[in-house]
């Protein structure tokens, strides 16, 4: 499920290469505020301001963290 003008904001990585930040970030599309995997990194979601969501993905050290929401 795409939702209209949603998108990955404020991503931040470390241990991890931007693209794959990017990719795993991307992922979260359509999820409805659920945990999912991508890439081998396993991402929680927290409820955020204005109905957005933050998630937080994790692998062997490395962590990914992004809001998700109107940008």
């Amino acid at each position: 499920m795409t939702v209209p003008e949603h998108e990955a904001v404020g991503i931040r990585a470390s241990g991890a290469e931007c693209a794959i930040a990017r990719r795993v970030a991307a992922a979260a599309e359509g999820r409805g505020r659920q945990p999912y995997q991508s890439d081998g990194f396993a991402c929680e979601p927290a409820e955020a301001a204005g109905g957005d969501t933050d998630y937080t993905c994790s692998r062997d050290g490395a962590r990914i963290s992004f809001r998700y929401g109107t940008g």
